[in-house]
């Protein structure tokens, strides 16, 4: 296996990292909802892009900061981050922070492109304080099928490499010494429903140009094709690791 995901390169070029829009609401809406769901002093953004997300939540007095694995994306971030943004791979690097650093740690978009998802699931382990919140978004298909998705080109994008199902992320977030305590769906749905939603899906941008039925029925979708989970960091024993081996489970795929 390579010692660099595969996809580096491609998320490099110029056009192809796809850059957030500065003041994106998006993300105001997802750092207000977060914020006030839980007490956050410190925060991490895994996947960062630009780093508009760590805007906003600076933006709300929190201390964030992001990493990414595109050097050109972050050097489109605004000067006022840039200083709390890195570069990393995380398929293949540690995070570059301490344990028990951070009250949340958010991975959007990110577990779907992983060759090793398992190192970006203990990484957030490591750096989240005990009781800390880890907010993941990530397609999730109804059930593990992935050929029959792709044979009827339901999920065509290629740089999907690891779609899972909700049991199946929430099975092994849980083995790795994380608690399911709820999801973000709300949210999504009301960020489909708004003006300032771009669909990459073509179902969605069909539904959007459909007029209010049409948004009101992608928003009711979205909360479920863009899976959404919070994840509680709990105390997780090295004895645990030995039972999932005698009991055939795995920690990490």
């Amino acid at each position: 296996m390579p010692e660099t995901n595969p996809l580096k390169g491609l998320f490099e070029k110029e056009g192809t990292f796809s850059p957030v829009q500065k003041d994106n609401p998006f993300f105001n809406l997802i750092a207000r909802d977060l914020v006030q769901r839980f007490p956050v002093g410190t925060a991490l953004d895994i996947g960062c892009n630009t780093g508009e997300l760590v805007h906003a939540l600076r933006s709300s007095n929190i201390e964030a900061y992001g990493v990414d694995i595109s050097k050109n994306a972050l050097l489109h971030a605004r000067e006022s981050v840039r200083g709390y943004l890195s570069q990393v791979d995380i398929d293949f690097e540690p995070l570059p922070f301490s344990e028990k650093q951070f009250d949340l740690v958010i991975a959007q978009q990110i577990l779907q492109h992983l060759q090793r998802p398992g190192k970006l699931i203990s990484e957030t382990y490591r750096v989240l304080k005990p009781g800390g919140i880890a907010f993941i978004m990530t397609p999730t298909p109804p059930f593990e099928a992935r050929w029959w998705w792709r044979t009827l080109r339901i999920q065509i994008d290629v740089e999907h490499i690891n779609d899972h199902s909700r049991a199946v992320w929430i099975k092994t977030f849980e083995l790795n010494g994380f608690r399911y305590i709820g999801h973000l769906r709300g949210t999504i749905q009301k960020a489909a429903r708004s003006n300032f939603d771009s669909p990459s899906f073509w179902l969605g941008r069909w539904l959007k140009k459909m007029g209010p039925f049409g948004r009101c029925f992608w928003g009711w979708l979205a909360g479920y094709v863009r899976g959404t989970f919070l994840f509680q960091a709990q105390e997780f024993h090295p004895d645990v690791l030995e039972v999932c081996q005698k009991r055939g489970l795995s920690t990490h795929f």
